[in-house]
């Protein structure tokens, strides 16, 4: 779903983060979603800007690990 509706992931994981899903861009929640979980040495803009389509999907896959247990 990610490939082919980059929309509908973004505003998943906006809705995750209890965000507004139509002001929320790549970066901004990138860096919300970091800070939020102090993942400061891994937040940057690089994959935002390499690859804006695979960050959104990123986020969501680590919302639902999180929600599933811990991560390591």
């Amino acid at each position: 779903c990610g490939a082919f509706c980059f929309s509908c992931v973004e505003c998943w994981v906006s809705t995750d983060m209890d965000e507004c899903c139509l002001s929320s861009p790549s970066v901004a929640t990138r860096t919300l979603y970091c800070t939020g979980y102090n993942m400061l040495g891994s937040c940057d803009c690089t994959p935002t800007m390499c690859c804006p389509m695979c960050v959104p999907r990123q986020l969501k896959r680590d919302i639902n690990q999180r929600k599933d247990g811990p991560v390591l």
